[in-house]
This record gives structure tokens, C-alpha cells and sequence, in this order.
């Protein structure tokens, strides 16, 4: 058995056993939530390529798994990620305990995250692109619960997702056939435009962008952050290893050049129109579309890849917690408009408090976990580059004056008619909110526990 038989081939597996139990919602969620755990677990345990004894037997997991001429390679610089993932997945699951969920969320899920793992593990790891075309479809089973319809935003998806795996794979040919030693600029400037252009459709950047707002505002917002948090995250980190692979790509400025206009684009888009959004679904599309800017901004930087791990995590907490909270408070008005909400916090403060806490996160307050990230990309472009410096101060400033306005629409205890819920399942929900809230000061405060995590993970 190996690494990839694991983390990818494992969950697949269980994803369809849970496909046939579909019916059986709260089995399905404790058959989710353990096999979560412990393949978070076992990335933390297992010395993977190192043999070691168990039970009195000799055991060795090789980190390397051939399967059709393809290669999966999980080694222990991606498999703390790895772990992070699958504990955070946990939590998505652990959540659904206290309320009703499709009933295809779990087997549709795991296999949406086993892809993306795949994505990040296979070599030559331009095939990935073959695995997000997979996530993008079974995201619109996900997406979509009716039965009659597909939503516009889904299927924007799709096809985004469909063009962007097929201009990579045309990267893949020319890539195959460019032959670094005897640089050719036309054959390099072919395979670049192939390239950009996979990245510009997979991660739905500018004018491409459309189904993300689309999907924040017609879908459950449970649902939505789920796939948030994972899609455009494993995308980024596909490009990174796109950066690691070619190392002549390292030496084309213009490739980087494009990052940095691509991530602009997305930082001013999104910060100015989350700043006049009302409709609080919305604004967490436009937040996605503003961490995807800081995404192309960091990889921008050449970043290493340690660093960049520990870059990702606020954000899979971040949107976490922020579209529980949002979910929770959204069923309790039915509807998620800002004016909907006003006077929630007299009798939902901890629900308000953590959402306001999620929100300011991702604009980059100090002392919350994305304060860090911005401060550090901004010290990097404050002299050679003010434009990115201004964009990124844009964007954590929409963000903010959106957070802002709920506060100010949150307090308003002019009207509070919400049916207040309490018991058990609050009590549930109040704990994993608390803990979310939580890892984000403590990521904000002290930053580099997270960085020295993933440095320990690398040095097993």
C-alpha cells in the first residue's frame, strides 16, 4: 500500500460506499466525520518512505504509487497540507451534525477533495488538469440540488473548467516537445499563452469571474464556502507547482508580470464591489475573488512552497467559520440580505460576533490570521511595485467597510424578531464556531506556529 492508496484511492472508495448509503443521512455523516479524522491523522503519523514496525511487522509506505504510466507523489512537504485539508473537511462535516444537508454532501465532497489531492500528487502533474474537470463537474451535482435545473452559475463553472483543462493540456504538448537547452522564443511564447490561459479560466480570473457571485447568491451558502475553500485554493497550488516544475518559466519575468496584473485586477474588482454589497452571500464571492488575487500575488513572489502552505490555511479556516456562521444566521431570517439582519446580535451574539470575526479576518484586521499574509506581501511590492501595495489596501479596505456596515446593522436592536433556537444543536454549533474563531486569532497573533508546523513536517 501507498501513500496515494491513502489519502486518494481510500476516499474514493469510501465515497461510493457512501454514495449507497445516501439515504441514510446520519449514518453517512459519522462514516464521513471518522474517515476525515483519520486520514487527517494517519498524515501525521505515518512516516511516509520510512519503514517502520507495527504489530511485530515490518511495514514500509512508499510515497510513491505508478498507475498507467502516471505517477502519485505524496511526500511529507505536501502531506501536512494534506492533513490540514482533511481536517478541515472534518469540521464541514462535523457542522452538518446540528443541521439538515443534501443528502449526496458527503460522497460528493470526499470525492471532490480526493481529486484535488490527486491534482497536487500526480506527475507529469500537467494530467491534473483532468482531475479539476472532474471537481468541476461533480460540483454541479453538488451545487445544484434541483432535480429539473442547473443554475447558470454551475454551468459557467463547467465550462470554465472544461476550457481551462483543455488549454493546459495544449501547454502539456508544446511543453513536451520545447526543449529549454535550445531556447526558442516562439515555441516558449506559445506554450506561455496556453499556460495563462489555463490559469486565467481555472481560477476564474477577470472578465471570467461571473460564477463565482453567480454561485455565492443562488446556492446554499453551506455548500457554496465548501467549495470556495477548496477549488480555487488547489488551483493556486497546482500553478505553484507549475512554477517549481519549469524552471526556464522561473526566468521568464513576463510569466510573472501577468500574475501580478491577474491579481490586481481581481484585488481592486473584488475589494470595490464587496464594499457596497448587501446581500451577504455576495460578499463572500467577492471575498473569494479577492484571496485569489492574493494567491496570484504571492505566486508572483516565487514563493516557497512551506510558506505558501501556511498561506492557505487562514484562508480554509477563514471561509469555514464564515459560511457556518452565515448559514446559521441566514436560516434563522430566511434570507441573507443586510437589512434582513438587523438587531441579530441581541440574540445571536455569538453567531454575529464570530461571522464579524471571519469577515475582518479576511480583510486583514491585525491580530486576525490574514494580517500576516497582507503586511508580508505588502512589505514585498511597497517600493518596487506601489500599485500592488495600493490594490491590496483597496481590497482589505472594501472588505472591512463591508464588515463595518453589518456591525452597524447588527447592532441596530430597533428590530430583532428573529425565532430564537436553542438546545443541543446550538450548543454544537457554538463550540466548533468558538474553535474556528479561535485558530484565527491565535494564526493572527502568532503566525509563526503555523510556519514552524510545516517546517517540522518537512524536517520527519
Amino acid at each position: 500500500m501507498s501513500s496515494a492508496h491513502i489519502w486518494i484511492f481510500t476516499p474514493l472508495v469510501i465515497a461510493v460506499i457512501l454514495l449507497l448509503l445516501r439515504r441514510y443521512i446520519k449514518l453517512s455523516n459519522l462514516i464521513s466525520i471518522i474517515t476525515a479524522f483519520i486520514l487527517a491523522a494517519l498524515a501525521w503519523l505515518l512516516p511516509i518512505g520510512q519503514g517502520f514496525t507495527l504489530f511485530g511487522k515490518n511495514i514500509l509506505i512508499p510515497g510513491e504509487f505508478f498507475v498507467v504510466g502516471r505517477k502519485f507523489v505524496i511526500d511529507p512537504q505536501n502531506l501536512s497540507l494534506i492533513g490540514l485539508v482533511y481536517l478541515a473537511l472534518a469540521f464541514w462535516y462535523g457542522a452538518t451534525l446540528f443541521f439538515e444537508i443534501d443528502e449526496l454532501f458527503y460522497p460528493l465532497s470526499l470525492t471532490i477533495v480526493a481529486m484535488d489531492v490527486s491534482a497536487i500528487s500526480v506527475k507529469p502533474f500537467l494530467y491534473a488538469a483532468l482531475a479539476f474537470g472532474i471537481v468541476g463537474l461533480l460540483s454541479i451535482f453538488l451545487l445544484d440540488q434541483s432535480k429539473y435545473s442547473v443554475r447558470q452559475g454551475s454551468i459557467r463553472l463547467l465550462t470554465y473548467q472544461i476550457i481551462g483543462m483543455a488549454f493546459l493540456l495544449l501547454a502539456g504538448r508544446e511543453l513536451d516537445l520545447f526543449n529549454p537547452r535550445e531556447f526558442d522564443i516562439n515555441e516558449a511564447a506559445l506554450a506561455l499563452v496556453f499556460i495563462s490561459g489555463g490559469i486565467i479560466f481555472l481560477l476564474g480570473i477577470f472578465p471570467f469571474h461571473s460564477w463565482i457571485p453567480m454561485i455565492a447568491k443562488n446556492t446554499n451558502p453551506y455548500i457554496a464556502g465548501f467549495v470556495f475553500s477548496t477549488l480555487p485554493g488547489f488551483m493556486s497550488l497546482y500553478i505553484l507547482n507549475f512554477i517549481l516544475e519549469f524552471e526556464w518559466l522561473r526566468e521568464i519575468a513576463l510569466f510573472f508580470d501577468l500574475l501580478r496584473i491577474g491579481g490586481i485586477v481581481m484585488l481592486l474588482f473584488g475589494g470595490i464591489w464587496a464594499a457596497f454589497q448587501d446581500d451577504l452571500r455576495q460578499l463572500m464571492g467577492y471575498a473569494v475573488l479577492i484571496e485569489i488575487g492574493r494567491s496570484l500575488i504571492a505566486l508572483s513572489t516565487q514563493i516557497e512552497p512551506t510558506r505558501y502552505y501556511a498561506f492557505y490555511i487562514p484562508r480554509l479556516i477563514g471561509f469555514g467559520v464564515w459560511t457556518l456562521a452565515l448559514y446559521m444566521l441566514c436560516k434563522r431570517k430566511g434570507s441573507c440580505d443586510l437589512l434582513c439582519i438587523q438587531g441579530l446580535a441581541i440574540k445571536f451574539p455569538l453567531l454575529s460576533l464570530t461571522l464579524l470575526i471571519a469577515i475582518f479576518s479576511i480583510a486583514g484586521v491585525p491580530l486576525l490570521a490574514e494580517f500576516p499574509i497582507i503586511l508580508s506581501l505588502s512589505d514585498l511590492f511597497n517600493e518596487s511595485h506601489s500599485i500592488i501595495t495600493i490594490s491590496l489596501l483597496v481590497s482589505s479596505g472594501g472588505v472591512l467597510l463591508a464588515g463595518l456596515r453589518i456591525l452597524n446593522t447588527m447592532v441596530d436592536f430597533e428590530k430583532s424578531d428573529v425565532n430564537e433556537e436553542q438546545g443541543s444543536k446550538q450548543l454544537g454549533l457554538n463550540i466548533l464556531l468558538l474553535l474556528g474563531s479561535f485558530a484565527l486569532l491565535v494564526m493572527g497573533i502568532a503566525p509563526q506556529w503555523i510556519y514552524s508546523m510545516f517546517e517540522r513536517f518537512l524536517s520527519l
